[in-house]
């Protein structure tokens, strides 16, 4: 059996893997050694702040994984700050990978990523990659590796959720800034969090009593006295305030408004995937991308039919237009292989959504887009 092999075996026993057969794995993604120099381990930089937008660093880290092992997914990045205690996810920089230990290729995806991750470099430093992409922690099947603590290697993990169903990937701040040797060539110092930008001074309030001003009119009228949330008088469909729903999206006809609402000040995580038809030839376009009717080449910048544009094509939301992010990037900020796309948005206001297709025209069109939206007050309160 090739040495590979033999390791990959090895680590599948340890994480309580295959015992029967090993499958085998997809291509490990890239290794990097652009020198003998290497980070240190990483110590332990728990959450010190609140800013759960997903960090360009666990963004590629999530891209680059996914890429290397198809079929697995993403559970998340961002967690809402009022959720359970302690956790990287609120500061955009844990990453939960989807592969279930009940999967036996994305068990021996696990296998495999973990034997990259963990692996000696041609200087003969251990745990190289996961240095040099700054990872600071991983649970797995029952099992937690830190780098802290890298000398005693799998410990066991005692935590509520026993992590069968997906890795969680926690990063220090270098690497979620993506400031380390595996994406610069360069050895990052240890980093500490960013400090909070302060907001500027409020002016003085005019001494001159100005004449009362009307409330705008909405849809969904506020009391205030629920804290801005929108539920004192709600009357519309059920609000989403836990799990998931999901809606189509045609591009044959103007748009849809969601059956249910979401919440006033409520961090959602919505997930678009799919491809639709447009035009005579036809071409193809997906949430943010699409194949322009002279070539075909997927293009972020995408036009109408008739002529020139930004914007067309594209997934809107309450008639804005959005900037998805692609779930596996082709170098051009757009999805070429899964056209999964996600976004998190905070509700202004409570009410349901209205999810349309930006095309001026739908003659021509077929098919389109299924979206998941997710409330992030949802997610499991541990890691």
């Amino acid at each position: 059996m090739p040495r590979r092999s033999v390791r990959l075996l090895l680590t599948a026993l340890l994480l309580g893997g295959i015992t029967a057969s090993v499958l085998p794995a997809d291509a490990a993604p890239l290794t990097r050694a652009p020198g003998r120099a290497i980070e240190i381990y990483s110590p332990y930089q728990g959450q010190s702040t609140c800013n759960p937008a997903p960090k360009v660093g666990t963004v590629a880290l999530s891209r680059l994984v996914m890429a290397a092992y198809p079929g697995s997914g993403t559970s998340g990045i961002a967690r809402d700050c009022s959720i359970g205690g302690r956790s990287e996810h609120k500061e955009g920089r844990a990453w939960d990978w989807t592969v279930s230990y009940a999967n036996p290729r994305q068990r021996a995806q696990a296998a495999d990523f973990v034997h990259w991750l963990f692996a000696t470099d041609v200087y003969g430093n251990r745990f190289a990659e996961a240095r040099r992409l700054g990872v600071m922690y991983v649970i797995w099947n029952h099992k937690i590796w830190s780098a802290a603590q890298a000398g005693a290697g799998w410990r066991r993990y005692t935590g509520a959720d026993p992590h069968t169903g997906h890795m969680h990937i926690s990063l220090s701040w270098a690497g979620a800034l993506k400031r380390t040797s595996y994406w610069t060539g360069a050895v990052s110092p240890i980093l500490k969090a960013p400090t909070p930008v302060k907001p500027a001074p409020a002016k003085p309030a005019p001494t001159t009593p100005k004449a009362p001003v009307e409330p705008p009119t909405t849809d969904v009228p506020d009391t205030g006295n629920d804290h801005g949330n929108g539920r004192d008088q709600y009357t519309g469909p059920p609000l989403l305030v836990d799990g998931e729903k999901s809606v189509d999206v045609l591009s044959t006809n103007d748009g849809v408004t969601t059956s249910f609402g979401v919440l006033a000040g409520r961090n959602y995580l919505m997930t678009v995937t799919g491809v639709y038809a447009y035009g005579d030839n036809p071409m193809s376009a997906d949430a943010e991308c699409s194949r322009w009717p002279s070539d075909s080449y997927w293009h972020r910048k995408t036009q109408w039919e008739g002529r020139s544009s930004t914007g067309a094509l594209d997934l809107t939301i309450n008639g804005r237009q959005t900037a998805w992010t692609p779930l596996v990037d082709d170098g051009n900020d757009c999805d070429t292989t899964t056209h999964t796309y996600t976004l998190v948005i905070k509700a202004r206001r409570s009410g349901p959504l209205r999810l349309s297709i930006a095309d001026d025209k739908r003659d021509d069109n077929g098919g389109g887009l299924h979206v998941v939206v997710r409330a992030l007050d949802n997610a499991s309160p541990t890691d």
